[in-house]
């Protein structure tokens, strides 16, 4: 299963990076939205390695990365959760009574939330066991 989600989120990524490039070539950003934009690169990149690492029971150096990387990626994809659910309410408060949106929208807000905690989890458990190895294996 690991493997099949490992492969599935590179695949993600890899959309979502072209994606954004296209749309950021499009329009001029701000300076905190490229700050943004790139902290959110660097997260879903190193969430890549993390997961692929983890799935097809790799080393990826460095080791001493991986178990803070885990706490951080954690927080990211809390806030990412949190702005999504937020997004999630303004929009079904707006939409009109007996419209078929708001369904398609939990739809989507369970997904997203569920890509958020196993893309975690897969990087959180890499990381415990990288914690786990024996000192000279390092």
């Amino acid at each position: 299963m690991w493997k099949a989600f490992a492969v599935f989120y590179c695949l993600l990524a890899t959309f979502g990076v072209l994606l954004g490039g296209y749309l950021m070539a499009g329009r001029p950003m701000s300076t905190i939205g490229l700050g943004l934009a790139s902290v959110a690169l660097v997260m879903v990149l190193l969430t890549a390695v993390g997961l692929v690492a983890y799935a097809f029971n790799l080393n990826a150096p460095p080791y001493g990365l991986w178990r803070p990387l885990s706490w951080l990626i954690g927080v990211y994809q809390l806030l990412v959760s949190l702005l999504s659910v937020v997004r999630f309410a303004q929009m079904f408060a707006t939409i009109p009574a007996g419209s078929d949106v708001g369904v398609t929208n939990l739809i989507w807000l369970v997904l997203g939330l569920a890509l958020n905690y196993f893309s975690w989890l897969g990087v959180w458990r890499y990381g415990q066991r990288m914690a786990q190895q024996p000192a000279q294996a390092r």
